[in-house]
């Protein structure tokens, strides 16, 4: 069933730009860092205890109220996450050793970050982050460089920077939302590898469908530009759809198999998808058509 898109291009952008904003404001008022970007402690621990019982142990023990202590029991065994509010490399080490002493024994695996450390990989994941997003910007140019007289291919360029910050400002709305219900949710570096993972992934379906709108607008020149995109979009619908849903299949059996890093890469995974779907269709080609458009106006 085909129905109108590019006709009702201005509500789909509106209707993108507010779930942005409402992702961003989930993710960023929701935020909490693991210890690889703040710094901080991880352990397994085998005891029988509650995890209520070892986190009440541990903060008696430690006795800092510059501490977050959280833990959750999974399976035989406890996961306890220590992070500092002020950063104090030496009290983390020893706060470690005085933890390892306390369970001495029952530990199965323990690891420690010191805050310098996390500040790196923060900073580097940031930066992977913006090259990714300036290097694909600079594919497209060259790509569609030859409909430089239809559009300027710094624009398409930038409309697929748009396009990708909702693909990735979308999985990391729900995973704001996880984080919210679940103290142990945090951001950590297999969340920054998902994420860099849907930007390579995600500009392919707005590719295939501006090389297509390409197509049109070289052999057709007498086609309306409503026309020319609204049909670009449908001959590659099929297309576009099948890749998603196929991806999808795999990434939901990731999710409902695996367990630890494999399970929070495959969540941010199947929001991506969907996002990411969504954009390629209803935000990349109808706020093209709205650029030549208007342009075209003038």
């Amino acid at each position: 069933m085909r129905f109108p898109i590019i006709k009702n291009a201005k509500i789909w952008v509106t209707l993108g730009l507010v779930w942005m904003i409402l992702c961003g404001f989930m993710f960023f008022s929701n935020l909490k860092l693991s210890k690889q970007f703040t710094g901080g402690i991880e352990l397994k621990v085998a005891t029988t205890q509650t995890a209520e019982q070892v986190q009440d142990e541990i903060e008696k023990k430690l006795n800092d109220d510059n501490l977050n202590i959280t833990t959750k029991t999974e399976g035989d065994h406890t996961n306890v996450l220590i992070q500092q509010q002020v950063a104090n490399e030496e009290k983390l080490i020893e706060y470690g050793k005085e933890v390892q002493t306390t369970y001495q024994g029952k530990i199965k695996e323990f690891a420690i970050v010191g805050p310098s450390i996390g500040k790196q990989i923060s900073s580097t994941a940031v930066q992977a982050i913006i090259r990714g997003l300036i290097l694909m910007a600079i594919f497209i140019v060259f790509e569609f460089s030859k409909i430089r007289k239809f559009i300027q291919p710094w624009v398409l360029a930038l409309i697929t920077i748009v396009t990708m910050s909702f693909d990735i400002l979308s999985p990391m709305g729900i995973y704001g939302l996880k984080m919210f219900f679940d103290a142990t949710t945090q951001v950590d570096v297999i969340f920054v590898i998902a994420l860099l993972t849907t930007m390579g992934y995600s500009i392919t379906d707005t590719i295939v469908i501006f090389d297509r709108v390409r197509e049109h607008l070289e052999t057709d020149k007498n086609k309306k530009l409503d026309v020319v995109f609204e049909d670009s979009l449908w001959e590659t619908m099929a297309r576009s759809l099948m890749t998603s849903w196929a991806t999808l299949l795999v990434v939901l059996a990731m999710y409902f198999i695996g367990v630890g890093d494999l399970k929070n890469f495959a969540f941010v995974m199947i929001f991506w998808i969907i996002s990411g779907s969504f954009s390629s269709i209803f935000l990349a080609a109808p706020i093209a058509y709205l650029i030549i458009k208007n342009t075209k106006k003038q």
